[in-house]
């Protein structure tokens, strides 16, 4: 067997999360909690359309990215 290498990783780990409506609801606010208690070794980014939710997203903690979702 060959040799096995080990990733090192510098700084957190990138966590992509993609909501598919801009208003509240429900589900945005599991993920804003989700997002929230996210660890300090995770660094949460969301990609949703701009409105309510990437607002709530973006009071939790993550680096939103605004567009369209299909």
């Amino acid at each position: 067997m060959g040799r096995r290498r080990s990733a090192r990783r510098h700084g957190p780990i990138r966590v992509l999360f993609v909501h598919h409506r801009s208003e509240l609801g429900g589900a945005p606010t599991s993920l804003s909690y989700l997002i929230r208690h996210l660890g300090p070794e995770f660094e949460p980014h969301i990609y949703c359309p701009a409105g309510p939710a990437s607002e709530l997203f973006a009071a939790a903690g993550a680096r939103v990215h605004s567009g369209p979702v299909a």
